[in-house]
């Protein structure tokens, strides 16, 4: 059995994540969230695209 992505148990892992992940962006926000301010590679940079301060101001909107 393989120790990284091509271990199955590691992918059915992350597979529930983003499903609950997408669900409670879903659920709370009514909008998913593209990004999270840094980059996607192995570098995570800063990047001027950021979902996050919107996703945050509209759940403390919630009443």
């Amino acid at each position: 059995m393989g120790t990284g992505w091509d271990n199955p148990v590691v992918l059915q892992q992350v597979s529930i994540l983003h499903v609950l992940s997408t669900w409670l962006s879903e659920f709370f926000c009514g909008s998913i969230m593209q990004a999270d301010g840094f980059s996607l590679d192995d570098k995570r940079q800063p990047v001027d695209a950021n979902d996050i301060p919107d996703i945050v101001a509209r759940y403390l909107s919630l009443e």
